[in-house]
């Protein structure tokens, strides 16, 4: 390859094959010669070298933006393109963004002036303008137009800076700036395998790492990374085995559930070596075998925030287990593979997160701790991105207004950008007004505005929907701050609509996306808008136990799930299940669509062993059982009756055999039958009173005092201590509901 040259390099990821083969057919029916496959690039390069040798060879780069971003080879090439082009301006780069793509384009592609965007149709072909636009851009062309590029704000509102956004990311350092918040964690992640980063709500600790972190590694040229990231959830086992485990297209959901429920036993369960394993065979497999994975656990917070409740000891002690597991596992790769484990999580978890002994004795050297950003930094997240884009503030004196309405609280920089974001959305022109920021709500009120604005323009019956939408995506917190919690997409079309509505490029409160199973989800944009919406804290607060109540039984039901549905995972008898019966009762504002059925199967359950509980009593209570305690004089009844039998028997027997004997020969004869009866029964009364209870010495040797005193005594000495075995505590079978309800620990809000 070493001598051919190229019209136009093709960068694409390999989830948007099919759209960039048709773009490909389409250049070469043009007359243009692609470089396309990445199978013939130069053999015997580094990876990295050999795609920065393909670029040199191409006059011109097109960057193929489909709805799942760019993948991991993408963004090598993204940065390549872009270090061709500042060597040589006139090098075309033209982000293409592909059919049904809603997400945000990259920021990085706001500093070329041609976009291509089919984002509006089901195929290329559907759009034959903007492939004309797409051959003119590759040819050095003028832009006809710049309306993709006017329409894409500078400022990111409630979402993270991804990767491809970092040549607009401002406020903590460069890489070069080893002080700097991007410094220090490039550095403890050169030079250590498990990092985590701490933070606040809200102080840009994800956006640190997407748009500070990788693209550092990326310009390393002695090293290529690849990058995978999951977000634990409730079950961290089943979340990172689905991360080293994509769903493929043509495989069924419940095969696929099926799948990663047996990879994630095999974590849990297999050798402590296996996820080590498990890198190994990830970068080998991947394309252009990388030497390096960096393993990235988003919201490391939600393994405490997310576990069953204290009060379902069973459930949160398996939780706690699996937990343990997961970062066992993880610091177990840390050492021996290729692996660097980054992980982000909120400062109010600390306690938690260093109840691992493990990690409370590394993390002194190897966290960064994400401070507030300084007057200066906090200017730099207003002013810079404008100047890239060519806005201005009117007056300029706005900018100094915007600063001192942030304050130096390093959460709120999500409500900062989102006011951002709103002051450009009511812009005049290419100017940032005073008007249009005080119309936006500024720093402290621009959410609580758009939030308002959209939910009072829903009708009542949409607005009682929105209500029951918004509470499904909260977790209730236990001594920390409600987190957002990530949901299916709801089936009603009502809801769905809702979603729509809230998620929209204008609004951007909900975001909307694909689980690894991909399946469509929603949660809230961030935690900010819990934090500064009053009426969804309203609705919080109104609604807390049967939030509580809600998240409990949906852990417990997720478990029972992807346990095959186990009945022994169903919700036990007693203050779990009573509970879940009284939220089925009394929902208000929650929806309990999605745990009917499993509180019914709960139900059903509980019944079965209480019908079979009651019958059980009932075939207790015959003659010879002693399940409960009974009383001496009940015992003493019983021995007289069968002495009366053991007479009455043997005075039958005893006259019919020796007729003529005298009634003395009789009587003695007939009592010694009732003596023999009364032997026998004290044994079995003794026997029976013996196996019903605790086998102690106490017991033991009462039994066997029964028997000696008979012996010697005869009538009814061995039946005195019969009569205290009887009344001793005796083995009672438990009914459920005769278990006291736990209660519920005090929740600090």
């Amino acid at each position: 390859m070493e001598n051919e040259t190229y019209d136009v390099f093709v960068s694409y990821s390999r989830a948007d094959g099919r759209h960039a083969a048709d773009i490909d057919s389409i250049l070469r029916a043009k007359g243009l010669k692609p470089f396309f496959d990445r199978r013939n690039i130069a053999p015997g390069l580094p990876w990295v070298r050999a795609l920065e040798q393909a670029i040199r060879a191409s006059k011109a780069a097109i960057v193929l933006i489909g709805p799942r971003g760019l993948g991991n080879t993408q963004q090598y090439e993204r940065e390549l393109a872009f270090v061709r082009q500042t060597h040589d301006p006139a090098f075309p780069v033209v982000p293409v963004i592909l059919p049904e793509t809603a997400s945000d384009p990259p920021f990085d592609f706001l500093r070329v002036l041609t976009w291509v965007d089919f984002s509006h149709v089901a195929k290329v072909f559907d759009a034959p303008d903007e492939l004309d636009h797409l051959l003119t851009a590759i040819r050095g062309g003028q832009p006809s137009a710049e309306s993709a590029r006017e329409a894409i704000c500078p400022y990111r509102g409630l979402d993270a800076f991804r990767e491809e956004d970092t040549s607009f990311f401002f406020g903590r350092g460069s890489a070069e700036d080893l002080d700097s918040p991007i410094g220090q964690l490039v550095r403890r992640v050169r030079e250590q395998p498990f990092v985590m980063v701490v933070g606040r709500s809200g102080s840009g600790k994800s956006s640190l790492v997407y748009a500070g972190l990788l693209p550092a590694l990326r310009r390393e040229r002695d090293r290529f990374w690849n990058v995978l990231l999951l977000r634990p959830g409730p079950t961290p086992l089943r979340a990172l085995a689905a991360a080293f485990n994509p769903r493929a297209e043509d495989e069924g959901a419940a095969e696929y559930a099926t799948k990663i429920g047996s990879e994630a036993d095999k974590l849990g369960t297999g050798d402590p070596e296996l996820l080590a394993h498990m890198i190994r065979e990830e970068l080998d497999q991947a394309e252009g075998k990388p030497d390096r994975l960096l393993l990235y656990i988003d919201q490391w917070e939600e393994l405490y925030a997310q576990a069953p409740p204290s009060s379902d000891g069973e459930r949160a002690a398996r939780h706690a287990a699996e937990v343990n597991r997961f970062i066992d596992l993880l610091l177990n790769a840390s050492r021996s593979a290729p692996v660097t484990v980054v992980g982000t999580i909120r400062a109010d978890f600390y306690d938690p997160l260093i109840g691992h002994q493990e990690i409370r004795a590394l993390l002194p050297t190897r966290q960064v701790l994400l401070a507030s950003m300084s007057r200066s930094e906090l200017e730099r997240t207003v002013v810079e991105p404008a100047k890239k884009v060519g806005l201005a503030f009117d007056p300029p004196s706005l900018v100094q207004r915007i600063l001192d309405e942030a304050g130096e609280d390093e959460g709120m920089l999500p409500l900062l950008q989102y006011a951002l974001k709103e002051t450009w959305a009511l812009r005049k022109g290419s100017t940032m007004t005073a008007d249009s920021y005080a119309r936006s709500g500024g720093v402290r009120e621009a959410i609580r505005i758009t939030a308002e604005r959209t939910f009072e323009a829903l009708s009542p019956e949409d607005q009682q929907a929105a209500r029951q939408l918004f509470l499904r995506l909260v977790t209730p917190g236990e001594g920390q701050e409600d987190t957002r919690s990530r949901a299916a997409m709801p089936a009603d079309p009502t809801q769905r609509k809702i979603v729509e509505q809230f998620a929209g490029p204008r609004t951007r409160l909900l975001v909307t996306g694909r689980d690894r199973a991909a399946r469509p989800t929603v949660e809230v944009a961030h935690e900010a808008l819990i934090r500064t919406w009053p009426r969804l804290r309203g609705w919080i607060d109104a609604n807390r136990d049967k939030l509580q109540a809600r998240a409990a039984v949906l852990q417990a039901k997720a478990e029972w799930e992807q346990q095959g549905r186990r009945e022994d995972l169903l919700l036990p008898a007693g203050f779990q299940l009573d509970r879940a019966r009284s939220l089925l009762r009394n929902p208000g504002d929650m929806t309990v669509d999605d745990i009917q059925e499993f509180i019914a199967l709960s139900s059903a359950r509980q019944e079965a062993e209480q019908e079979e509980i009651r019958r059980t009593e009932l075939r207790n209570k015959s003659v010879f059982n002693f399940s409960y305690q009974r009383t001496p004089l009940q015992a003493l009844g019983w021995y007289i009756v069968f002495q009366v039998i053991g007479i009455f028997v043997f005075a039958t027997i005893g006259f019919a055999m020796s007729r003529g004997t005298t009634f003395a020969e009789g009587f003695e004869s007939t009592y010694a039958g009732g003596q023999i009866l009364g032997a026998v029964y004290t044994t079995l009364l003794g026997a029976l009173l013996l196996w019903n209870k605790q086998k102690g010495a106490v017991n033991i040797l009462l039994f066997l005092s029964a028997i000696a005193m008979y012996v010697l005594f005869g009538v009814f000495a061995g039946l005195l201590p019969l009569a205290v075995l009887t009344t001793r505590p005796s083995t009672k079978v438990e009914r459920p509901s005769d278990r006291e309800p736990a209660k519920p620990e005090p929740v600090k809000v």
